[in-house]
């Protein structure tokens, strides 16, 4: 959480600037039925690949996270990790259970091989496919994995600024239409430019009479994101926290830890711990002499 926090802070500093480092202007095209807010960054960015660096440190260890929680629960089932273990991340049930090629076992039993049953359970229940994201949302872990990945496997994440809007309310207190502009029937988000000016937020109103009027009550609110999703900066925090929780779920079964206890909400699943779901049969003794030889 802590390279979120720094992340944050840099951020902050840099939009908290007495002389803002960006300029919104706004106005309403007649003949498209449209408003058009125009954007351009005055100040040049030269930390935008340090902070995508900074997020990805943030990502990296979210992941890691989960993959150390796997390792540390084969050595808890008295087996020994290796590396297919992982903590799995799935969007279906397919592709959780189902058989990834002829001849190989599927991605649960790959992933979790030495994971005791009981906690095996506590993972399928946390997959993204059991979960209900809500509307034009997806959950924390596929979001994770997704970002997680871009982040290894090809491009530093570049931070954005673009318009942000978090509710249909919003956009009614900056914008206000006459009878003959209408209701909004459309609107178009693009980030601010690193150089010059461009279209940043064009909302398009039906139009039905012959004298549209639409004018804005100050400026739209401005956000922060990275390019590969879009996704805010503070759903980030969410993120860590949705993990924070999935592994205290398993704290209480390991020696000398300071879970939380049962009804650990994690992500978006309810779970209900009644009673240590640790194996009963494990060797406690080798266990933890192993967990204290091992770094995973």
């Amino acid at each position: 959480m802590k390279h979120l926090a720094d992340l944050d802070g840099a951020i902050s500093e840099w939009v908290g600037l007495k002389t803002k480092p960006y300029q919104i202007s706004g106005e309403f095209h007649r003949d498209r039925g449209e408003y058009v807010f125009v954007g351009q960054i005055l100040k040049p960015l030269d930390d935008l690949l340090l902070w995508g660096v900074m997020f990805g440190d943030a990502l990296h260890n979210f992941r890691s996270a989960l993959d150390h929680l796997v390792w540390q629960l084969v050595l808890l089932n008295d087996e020994a990790p290796g590396n297919h273990n992982q903590f799995p991340i799935c969007d279906t049930e397919a592709s959780y259970l189902g058989v990834r090629r002829e001849g190989q076992s599927s991605a649960r039993d790959y992933r979790l091989r030495g994971v005791s049953d009981p906690h095996k359970e506590l993972i399928d229940q946390m997959q993204p496919y059991q979960t209900v994201a809500p509307p034009r949302s997806i959950p924390a872990l596929t979001a994770l994995r997704k970002l997680s990945n871009h982040d290894k496997h090809r491009l530093v994440h570049l931070t954005v600024f673009a318009v942000d809007f978090k509710s249909t309310e919003d956009f009614d207190q900056i914008l206000v239409a006459n009878a003959d502009a209408g209701e909004r029937v459309g609107t178009k988000f693009e980030p601010l430019p690193a150089d010059g000016e461009a279209e940043i937020l064009v909302v398009q109103y039906a139009c039905p009479g012959s004298d549209p009027q639409v004018s804005a009550n100050g400026e739209p609110p401005l956000g922060i994101g990275f390019s590969e999703s879009r996704a805010r900066l503070e759903h980030f925090s969410q993120v860590g926290a949705d993990i924070e929780g999935i592994i205290n779920v398993f704290a209480p079964d390991f020696p000398q830890s300071g879970g939380v206890g049962s009804g650990v909400t994690a992500g978006t699943t309810r779970l209900n711990i009644s009673e240590s779901t640790a194996p009963q049969n494990r060797k406690d003794r080798r266990a933890r002499e192993r967990r204290e030889h091992t770094h995973p």
